[in-house]
């Protein structure tokens, strides 16, 4: 009888120790904001599906969804002489979803001005963290507009945030930026990217 017991015994801490283990080990950590957490089927990467965007003159390369559409205003020179590249990802499925776009704009440093203006929008960005993009560190936060979106007589505007990554690399800026309606399209576009 008291063998039974003994056996039930340790069966109980056993099951109970597992059980605690693994709720342990799921929790996120303390502190996460909603813009780092990641999807809860974390064995499945569904990037490794995605297009690729390689861009050659800033170096770097992402993948996006294969049913987003990509715009690219590629090396554009501006009047003093930077080169600047814009892109916007889109959905293609959804034509009322095209003010939801994820836009990733590079530009050479030409002036103390350019480097001033970008520590600027650095300090503007609401709940900055530090982050990594790829093998570069970078300041990821959220920027509050006003927006209009109505294409009516009287528009009305309203408040938006929008997900923000600041870094310089190499002498250029770059500003990645997802409103929340994209934000776990842009977690994923964001694990993808690297620098070449």
């Amino acid at each position: 009888m008291s063998l039974v017991l003994i056996v039930i015994l340790i069966v109980l801490v056993t099951g109970g120790g597992i059980y605690w283990t693994q709720k342990i080990n799921n929790k996120p950590p303390t502190g996460q904001s909603a813009f780092h957490q990641t999807s809860p089927d974390q064995n499945y990467d569904e990037t490794i599906k995605w297009k690729t965007y390689t861009n050659k003159t800033f170096s770097y390369e992402f993948k996006y969804p294969n049913n987003w559409f990509l715009s690219n205003l590629e090396n554009v020179v501006d009047n003093e002489g930077r080169i600047q590249n814009s892109i916007a990802i889109n959905p293609q499925d959804n034509l009322q979803r095209a003010w939801d776009e994820i836009r990733i704009n590079s530009v050479q440093i030409k002036t103390v001005g350019d480097r001033t203006r970008f520590n600027e929008s650095i300090n503007n960005l609401k709940s900055a963290q530090d982050f990594k993009l790829g093998n570069v560190f970078a300041k990821r936060g959220e920027i509050v507009e006003q927006t209009v979106k109505e294409m009516t007589l009287y528009p009305t505007p309203k408040e938006e945030v929008f997900n923000v990554v600041l870094l310089e690399h190499n002498n250029n800026l770059f500003m990645l930026t997802s409103t929340q309606y994209d934000l776990d399209i842009f977690n994923k576009i964001l694990s993808t990217f690297k620098f070449n």
